[in-house]
């Protein structure tokens, strides 16, 4: 069975990384880091792909639960290492709280996809 929530949380990793890779600048400055520094663009550009790459991973595995739940976990860890990384550019910036909210959600999102649906009658 497809599942929505990892269609919805796939194609939501998909537009941030797109939008990473189109326009850096902007990203940068949601991630927190500087917007006119070369590295931390190209920085940027890396996390849009990986972004991407989550994305995909969530949507081409959207019916298979344990898996979304393991790449929902160790996504978890992405994003508070996000979080610390942004932290040690500039200290604590606001934009970390996206980041850990980010962290929150993936672990629901984690747990919701462990727990057994029960079957449908017959």
């Amino acid at each position: 069975m497809q599942n929505p929530l990892a269609v919805a949380l796939g194609t939501a990793f998909g537009a941030l990384g797109a939008g990473a890779l189109i326009a850096p600048r902007l990203s940068a400055g949601q991630y927190g880091l500087p917007t006119d520094d070369p590295t931390a663009l190209a920085l940027v550009r890396a996390l849009g792909a990986r972004d991407i790459a989550i994305g995909g991973a969530l949507i081409s595995n959207r019916t298979d639960r344990p898996a979304l739940a393991r790449i929902c976990f160790w996504s978890t860890i992405v994003a508070l290492t996000d979080a610390s990384a942004v932290g040690s550019v500039n200290g604590i910036q606001p934009q970390q709280l996206v980041h850990l909210a980010g962290a929150a959600a993936l672990t629901l999102a984690g747990i919701s996809f462990r727990k057994q649906l029960p079957e449908p009658p017959a």
